[in-house]
């Protein structure tokens, strides 16, 4: 496995230079939520899809580069046809009019707020609640969706274009296998990219969460296919 991550990350330096062209930006770190939206014509190219976000503060174990720090993908469900990968990650960065957010929409948002909430010692009791919420209660929220949107704006992210919702669906399942701590650890000799001892994850109370170092609550203890990082190539090199 330890190979198969180094594999991994040598694929994404080629995946930072393709994006950069691909979404008009000088240097990959700049492809934020921040800088980066909806209108980039890219986007009728590339309307499927799986992203992966980083993080500026969190560090391979051996320093020189970012590690993953979310994985995620899109309509891989009965009925998800119409879903794009824009539309998805427009979920994740929230409403640009006024910097809040739904996070019933988005599981990412919702770990990322909760954190944010047990870190600063203060928040909505109804954060995470319910699958909707009435306008007074997503009023009471909205200071910590705007707190969560500016997080979530500066973290780097890289996509991937995969059009078939099985391919889509392998690839994130098997990545996020690949990358989580608790996997790492279960092999010998382990391998961990351990997040640091400030990252935001270690304050959620979701133990997939803390223990994997991702942001990600579902498949973080899933079996890893070494054959997807060829698909993972194949993507990479026809974008």
């Amino acid at each position: 496995m330890c190979n198969d991550i180094d594999r991994f990350y040598k694929l994404i330096e080629k995946l930072k230079g393709i994006c950069c062209q691909c979404l008009d930006q000088r240097s990959w770190e700049q492809i934020t939520l921040r800088n980066v939206d909806g209108y980039n014509r890219y986007w009728k190219k590339c309307r499927k899809g799986i992203y992966l976000f980083f993080d500026l503060n969190e560090k391979r174990s051996h320093g020189k580069n970012l590690r993953v720090v979310r994985v995620g993908t899109h309509g891989t469900k009965k009925g998800g046809g119409k879903s794009t990968l824009w539309k998805r990650i427009g979920q994740h960065r929230g409403t640009v009019r006024n910097g809040g957010g739904n996070h019933r929409g988005s599981i990412f948002r919702s770990l990322v707020g909760e954190a944010l909430i047990k870190r600063n010692g203060n928040g909505p009791a109804t954060w995470g609640i319910g699958a909707n919420a009435p306008r007074n209660i997503r009023a009471l929220e909205g200071g910590n969706e705007r707190v969560t949107s500016d997080y979530i704006r500066e973290l780097p992210f890289l996509i991937v274009k995969v059009d078939d919702i099985g391919g889509r669906k392998h690839l994130e399942e098997n990545l996020i296998a690949l990358l989580s701590n608790i996997n790492r650890r279960a092999i010998i000799p382990p391998c961990p990219d351990e997040p640091s001892p400030d990252w935001l994850g270690r304050y959620s109370s979701r133990d997939k969460v803390v223990n994997s170092g991702l942001w990600n609550n579902q498949g973080v203890k899933g079996k890893y296919d070494p054959r997807c990082l060829d698909k993972l190539e194949e993507y990479i090199n026809s974008m």
